[in-house]
């Protein structure tokens, strides 16, 4: 019973808790694992949309894209020239 009570007595005296940066630390770590796995699946999964043209690369979205800005530009008109 001696030894079981100095083995206690030992683990209060020397253990120490975490610190609080190395606890913030593996937060921080999680996080960026979590936004580098997200960017990678995103960019996977939005690689069909990628377009490239004279403007560089951008993204067409069907789903996000605007109706609106389609009916912003003037109707084409005919030009009738008369002799």
């Amino acid at each position: 019973m001696k030894v079981v009570k100095d083995l206690a007595v030992h683990k209060k005296k020397y253990y120490k808790t975490r610190s609080a940066a190395k606890i913030v630390l593996h937060v921080f770590l999680a996080l960026l694992i979590i936004v580098v796995i997200s960017a990678v699946v995103l960019f996977f999964s939005l690689k069909k949309y990628i377009v490239t043209d004279e403007e560089g690369l951008h993204l067409e979205i069907p789903f996000l894209a605007d109706s609106a800005a389609d009916d912003t530009k003037p109707p084409e008109q005919a030009i009738l020239i008369e002799e």
